[in-house]
């Protein structure tokens, strides 16, 4: 029984470390929503029709500020792509852990059930074996 019991307090472990796993992913992925959605606002401010200017002074300001804006726009696409590439490495190390810990729970949780059919057939083999 005993054998059981710890097995059982095994399974509930992995399956502990299991949810940990999913909490971290989930938190990575929401991350990575973020960055994404971040990208596709920038890429609708590229797309807006400029304003057509009335005066020279109005053209050389809209040029000044269009071209200090494409940079600032450029600057941060490339800010977000790069924490971006480094949050898809955490994913994938993370994916790793996610399988190593589902397999585990998984060995644990099999473990369990064969234990428990053991101890089962054990207990059926001594009521036969006392009458």
């Amino acid at each position: 029984m005993g054998n059981v019991k710890q097995t059982q307090g095994l399974a509930q472990l992995t399956d502990i470390a299991l949810q940990a796993a999913h909490v971290k992913m989930a938190a990575i992925v929401a991350r990575e929503t973020g960055l994404r959605e971040n990208l596709a606002q920038l890429a609708i401010h590229d797309e807006k029709p400029k304003q057509v200017p009335v005066t020279m002074a109005d053209a050389a300001f809209a040029a000044d500020a269009t071209v200090r804006w494409q940079q600032w726009v450029d600057q941060r696409r490339t800010t977000i792509n790069t924490e971006l590439a480094q949050v898809m490495a955490l994913k994938e190390h993370c994916r790793v852990d996610l399988a190593r810990a589902f397999g585990r729970d998984q060995a644990a949780k099999a473990l369990v059930a064969r234990r428990a059919k053991t101890h089962e057939a054990r207990k059926l083999r001594r009521l036969y074996d006392e009458s």
